[in-house]
């Protein structure tokens, strides 16, 4: 009797913690969903930190496309300003020659001279124009570049995420390294990722400010080079009138030479 309570007493003990091949199976099983999911939140963090990277594309995309119609409008509006500046002297230039029609070559000559000078002037203001312009550009270049190289630079990074991910399980002895090789990627995964992000929005909050304050750079830039010019052509101006003195004192003393 004793021996058949001890045999029946074995055979529940047996059934509740179950066979030992079956434990075995039930942890392989566990510990294979636990490399899995980690796997899976290396490959989630990834995609993220590629998400990020394509907004940080998208926006220098579209930061240069600002640049580039900003720019646009600049050389219109240089066009139309010299054109206009052009126009004012060459009017003045006529009426002058107009009084003085019959001047000899030597007045015309200096005419001439003036008109060639004015001719040069505009195309030192549109130069000049476009180098301050090209200044103002490199600035917000430099950023963009740099937001650019960010962006290159993380997604090389993910490869090499991948490629750790692989070699931590090829190499790894056991569940102990593998998932200790993979929680080490996770935790710098995530940190690279977060790094990222905040860079990338610092820098682009940095190039929307410097792209708001673009137009009005652009105004200056202009502002400077058609003032000066400006200047300069008041002195044309005035050195066209002194051709029409000129004139005007070798027409009397000739005058008064055959009187």
């Amino acid at each position: 009797m004793k021996l058949l309570v001890f045999v029946l007493f074995f055979g529940l003990v047996s059934t509740s913690f179950g066979s030992p091949e079956a434990s075995v199976s039930v942890r392989q099983r566990r510990d294979v969903d636990i490399l899995a999911n980690t796997r899976l939140l290396i490959q989630q963090l990834i995609e993220n930190l590629l998400k990020a990277v394509q907004q940080a594309r998208d926006a220098v995309a579209a930061f240069v496309r600002g640049i580039q119609q900003q720019l646009q409008l600049f050389g219109q509006k240089i066009i139309g300003d010299i054109q206009k500046l052009r126009d004012g002297i060459e009017q003045a230039i006529k009426n002058i020659a107009d009084r003085i029609a019959g001047a000899g070559p030597a007045v015309k000559a200096c005419i001439e001279n003036q008109r060639d000078a004015a001719e040069n002037l505009f195309t030192t203001a549109r130069e000049n124009s476009h180098i301050c312009a090209e200044q103002n550009v490199d600035k917000i270049q430099v950023m963009v570049d740099k937001l650019s190289a960010l962006a290159d630079g993380a997604v090389n990074y993910t490869r090499g995420v991948v490629e750790q991910m692989d070699s931590c399980s090829r190499n790894g002895s056991g569940l102990f390294n593998t998932g200790a090789c993979l929680g080490g990627l996770v935790v710098k995964t995530e940190y690279n990722g977060i790094t990222f992000a905040t860079q990338s929005a610092v820098m682009i909050s940095k190039i929307d400010l410097s792209l708001l304050t673009f137009p009005a750079a652009l105004e200056v830039c202009a502002g400077k080079s058609l003032l000066s010019a400006s200047s300069e052509a008041r002195t044309i101006i005035s050195d066209i009138a002194s051709c029409s003195y000129t004139s005007i004192f070798a027409s009397s003393a000739s005058d008064e030479l055959s009187s």
